[in-house]
C-alpha cells in the first residue's frame, strides 16, 4: 500500500510538472525530497508508537510481577533457625509437584542426611535430582510430607533465616556482566569488601587462573558490553559462579551440577580444592559425572521421581542395580574414548 500510495505521487508530481509551466524541474525535486522525508517521518512515529505499545504490555507484567507476595511464609509459630543444622536434615514422605503440573516429580521420598556428611545425588535426566535441591533450599514447600532441620519442620523457620545457612549455585548460573569483584562479593553481600576473601574464594574454586590472565585482576570487567570488557568461556563463567558459593560461610553447601561446564582435568582439580572449604560443612551436591560422586559419604540414586537406592559407592555397586548399571554405562564410554580425557585420575574409569 505505502509503494502504490508513493508511485501514484510521484505519477502525480510529474504529469503536474509537464502541465503546469510554472512548475520547474527543481520545484519537483525539492516537492518529492519533502514528501520522502515527511514519510520518513510518519514512518518513526509509527514505530515509536508500535514500540510504546509493546513496552507498556511488559510494564503491565512488572507492576503485576511487584504485587505479588511471598507464597513461602513461616507457618504456626517462629522457630528461631539460629543456630540451625547442628544434627541433621530430614525428608519424610515428601512429594512435590510443580504449580499447574498434572504429575507429580517426586513421590514419597524419605531420607537423612546427617550434619557433616557429604551426599552425592544422581539419576537419570528427569529424575528429580534438581527439584529435590530446590525443595532442600525452600524454592518451594512440599505438597506432601515435611522436610525437617534438627527435628524441626523447615515451614516453621522464616524462608529468608533458613537460606542464610546455606550457599546454592544451580546448573543455570546467573553471569553478571560486572566487574570480577562483584561478580563473586554477590555470594554474600554482608561480608566487607575485602580483596583476600575474595582472591580464597577463586582460588577455591578454580577462577584464580582466570584472574591471573587478566589485567586488572578483581577490577576486570566481564561481558562485552563494556568496550573495555573480556569474554571469558563458559567454563571459566561457572568458575566465577563457583567462588560465589565458596565466600559465603554456609553450613549447608548446595552444588546442581557445579563442574558441568569443565573439562574432566579441571573438574578433578576443583574438587580437590573443595575439599578444603567442606570440612566441617553439609554438602549435597548433582552430578551426572560418576567419578566426582564416589567421594561422597553416601549416595542417593533417584528415578523416575523416587529414592530408589542409597549406599556408598562400593555398597551400590555391590547391589547391581541403578547406580551400577549407570556406572558401568559411563565407564564404557570412557574406555571407548580414552584419547579424549586427560583427568589425572585417569585410573578412574568413569
Amino acid at each position: 500500500l505505502r509503494v502504490g500510495l508513493m508511485f501514484a505521487f510521484y505519477v502525480a508530481v510529474v504529469a503536474k510538472t509537464a502541465r503546469d509551466p510554472a512548475m520547474t524541474i527543481g520545484a519537483m525535486i525539492m516537492v518529492v525530497q519533502a514528501m520522502k522525508l515527511a514519510c520518513t517521518a510518519l514512518a518513526g512515529v509509527a514505530r515509536a508508537a508500535g514500540s510504546f505499545y509493546a513496552d507498556s504490555l511488559f510494564f503491565e507484567d512488572l507492576v503485576e510481577f511487584l504485587k505479588l507476595q511471598p507464597t513461602l511464609q513461616a507457618t504456626g509459630t517462629p522457630v528461631s533457625a539460629v543456630p540451625l543444622l547442628q544434627q541433621s536434615v530430614e525428608f519424610r514422605s515428601v512429594s512435590f509437584a510443580y504449580p499447574a503440573a498434572e504429575s507429580r516429580v517426586l513421590e514419597d521420598v524419605s531420607f537423612r542426611i546427617e550434619s557433616g556428611e557429604r551426599i552425592a545425588v544422581v539419576g537419570e535426566n528427569g529424575a528429580g535430582k534438581t527439584t529435590l535441591v530446590k525443595l532442600l533450599a525452600r524454592l518451594y514447600d512440599p505438597c506432601t510430607g515435611s522436610i525437617e532441620v534438627d527435628g524441626i519442620d523447615l515451614r516453621g523457620i522464616p524462608p529468608e533465616e533458613w537460606q542464610q545457612n546455606m550457599a546454592v549455585i544451580f546448573q543455570d548460573f546467573v553471569r553478571y556482566h560486572l566487574s570480577v569483584r562483584e561478580n563473586i562479593a554477590f555470594g554474600d553481600l554482608t561480608k566487607p569488601d575485602s580483596d583476600e576473601a575474595l582472591l580464597k574464594a577463586a582460588r577455591l574454586s578454580g577462577a584464580d587462573r582466570t584472574l591471573a590472565a587478566l589485567p586488572q585482576g578483581l577490577d576486570a570487567k566481564l561481558g562485552k558490553e563494556f568496550s573495555d570488557g573480556h569474554e571469558i568461556s563458559g567454563g571459566e563463567w561457572q568458575k566465577i559462579a563457583l567462588a560465589r558459593a565458596f565466600l559465603r560461610d554456609a553450613r549447608l553447601l548446595i552444588l546442581d551440577e557445579p563442574t558441568a561446564s569443565l573439562d574432566p582435568k579441571q573438574e578433578f582439580e576443583t574438587f580437590q580444592r573443595f575439599g578444603e572449604l567442606a570440612q566441617g560443612k553439609t554438602v549435597v551436591f548433582v552430578s551426572h559425572r560418576l567419578s566426582t560422586v564416589r567421594t561422597a559419604d553416601r549416595i542417593l540414586v533417584m528415578d523416575k521421581g523416587r529414592l530408589v537406592e542409597t549406599g556408598t559407592h562400593d555398597e551400590l555397586m555391590a547391589a547391581d542395580g541403578v547406580y551400577a548399571a549407570l556406572f558401568t554405562r559411563q565407564a564404557a564410554g570412557y574406555q571407548d574414548h580414552p584419547a579424549q580425557h586427560d583427568n589425572p585420575s585417569a585410573s578412574d574409569p568413569s
